[in-house]
């Protein structure tokens, strides 16, 4: 039968040189003349003639020797042996697919050559690029982390050392231009030259109805610690337990193991497509996106055993590595499997579609069952501690629910087909606070989803139908009396000065975290003292009073 590396032909013609050219680009391979497509043999002409002429005719169309035999059942066998430098006929390049020859076209061609030379995508220079693009808050994040660790020379990154010189030493610029790898690694803005350099983390339902999403744009470098963070503070519910005295946190995948399946996602994808890497968590799972293919004649079994390192990004993947970021010994999968061993989680699952690769981190049954003792808990003080202050059954059996929760009950009362993005508004609270309060009511078994989240509606126990209005004037008093702390202060002072100003503008001028400053901003909103008008990017804020 027909594969990879072998093919049948009844009769010599020229398009044969296509094939043995793509065997010499693939792995080598055999083509034998007299044979039909179904291996048996027919009478071949001209025999001893094709065994002259074929070696000098392969010879002067591809460049290269094979063998010409004539074999057993006078047969003529062509043998190819695959070739390092790649191997052309008539201007185009093929390869070997399965059984069949497939012309090289496109970014396939370019990947082909630069692997046949010993290059990767990213070494190409980006001439448009200059170091007037490059992030210098980029730069010195990297000259911090080279500091704290041993793996590249600390004096190539002394104060004295200029930004050119430190990325000329590191092969990210060739002959005075910024490599492609520099330009995702170190611009301020590299969408300008590679489309795709950007990463989207989204929260969805089960039917695949998109909450809410962040888009993280800018130099590579300074995102793993910004997406980490943003993940495991606003996408993450940490279950809160206490062994002793001594609180833990639980949260659904370890922070290990997401941070190196995070750090593959960005070095080891494919950048020439225009599709960014995109992550998104589930109420039971997180999955990583990518477009890149595994290397070739690997599998996602090869993944799981014992593997050396081959990345498409070699000067990304060098740069990171001397950040300690991450190793170069193919050891990712497996550290990530022990990291979820350890956290006793499940491990993560692989699957390849073309080029498409995609992670899935199962959040598992210890972390739902706690989640479940977590609820229970919960639901089970506030109703204890309720019922003590109330007097009669229909108090108590609202007794476990807070302001937000009975507002929302009220407002499905009125209107069962109202959405979250509606109450979110009329509440004047954020989605998500919207959509976990649900989410709680949902657990309670007090309400329930029917039909699809775009057409369905709500429906709930008709004991709660009456339940008490909470006065929405208990939110504005919260705020008034709500006392501020220093960073929040300052935060309302630099917002009165320039509603425009961003987070990271206001992390740089308080020189705070960009984490403590988003929380803080989170916190004057729930206080209502100051609203977002408008999208992230073109918005502004609004102090309420």
């Amino acid at each position: 039968m027909e594969n990879q590396n072998l093919e049948w032909k009844e009769v010599w013609k020229d398009d044969c040189l296509k094939t043995l050219c793509g065997f010499a680009n693939t792995l080598g391979g055999t083509m034998e003349i007299g044979r039909d497509d179904k291996g048996i043999v027919v009478s071949l002409k001209n025999t001893e003639k094709l065994l002259a002429d074929l070696p000098n005719i392969i010879k002067n169309a591809l460049g290269i020797m094979p063998e010409v035999n004539l074999t057993k059942d006078k047969t003529i066998a062509i043998i190819v042996d695959k070739y390092s430098n790649p191997i052309s006929y008539h201007g185009s390049y093929y390869k070997r697919i399965g059984s069949t020859t497939q012309e090289l076209t496109g970014m396939a061609i370019t990947n082909f050559l630069l692997k046949a030379n010993g290059e990767t995508w990213d070494t190409l220079v980006e001439p448009r690029a200059t170091m007037k693009d490059i992030s210098r808050l980029a730069v010195k994040v990297f000259r911090d982390r080279v500091i704290k660790g041993t793996r590249f020379d600390t004096s190539a990154v002394d104060d004295k050392i200029d930004d050119e010189t430190l990325l000329d030493k590191l092969g990210l610029i060739i002959n005075g231009k910024l490599t492609k790898a520099c330009v995702i690694l170190f611009v301020e803005n590299p969408e300008k030259f590679v489309r795709s350099s950007y990463i989207k983390v989204g929260l969805f339902s089960n039917r695949e109805d998109i909450f809410f999403y962040d888009e993280f744009h800018g130099a590579l470098m300074l995102m793993p610690d910004k997406i980490m963070d943003t993940i495991y503070t606003k996408y993450f519910k940490a279950l809160i337990s206490f062994n002793g005295i001594h609180r833990e946190e639980t949260y659904p995948v370890p922070k290990e193991a997401l941070r190196e399946a995070l750090l593959n996602a960005m070095v080891h994808r494919d950048y020439k497509t225009s599709i960014p890497t995109q992550i998104k968590i589930y109420e039971d799972k997180i999955i990583i996106f990518n477009d890149g293919r595994l290397p070739d004649h690997w599998t996602v079994e090869t993944l799981q055993t014992s593997h050396k390192s081959i990345t498409p990004n070699r000067l990304i993947a060098n740069t990171f590595f001397f950040t300690s970021y991450i190793e170069t010994w193919g050891r990712g999968i497996e550290m990530m499997n022990k990291w979820c061993d350890t956290y006793q989680t499940p491990r993560p699952t692989f699957r390849v579609l073309g080029n498409d690769f995609a992670i899935t981190f199962d959040f598992g049954e210890k972390y739902k069952e706690l989640d479940k003792i977590s609820t229970n808990a919960s639901a089970n003080a506030s109703a204890n501690a309720s019922a003590n202050a109330s007097a009669n059954a229909s108090a108590n059996a609202s007794a476990k629910l807070n302001k937000t929760q009975k507002l929302i009950l009220n407002l499905i009362s009125q209107n069962n087909k109202i959405t979250i993005d509606e109450m979110s508004k009329e509440l004047k609270k954020e989605y998500t606070s919207v959509w976990r309060a649900i989410k709680k009511l949902q657990e309670f078994k007090i309400i329930q989803r029917i039909g699809s989240d775009k057409a369905g509606h709500f429906d709930f126990d008709e004991n709660y139908k009456e339940i008490d209005k909470v006065s929405t004037n208990a939110s504005a008093n919260a705020s008034a009396n709500a006392k501020l702390n220093k960073t929040q202060k300052l935060i309302l002072n630099l917002i009165s000065q320039n509603n425009k100003i961003t987070i990271d503008e206001m992390s740089k001028e308080l020189k705070k975290e960009y984490t403590s400053v988003w929380r803080a901003i989170k916190k004057l909103q729930e206080f209502k003292i100051i609203q977002r008008i408008g999208s992230d990017k073109t918005g502004h804020w609004k102090i309420v009073k």
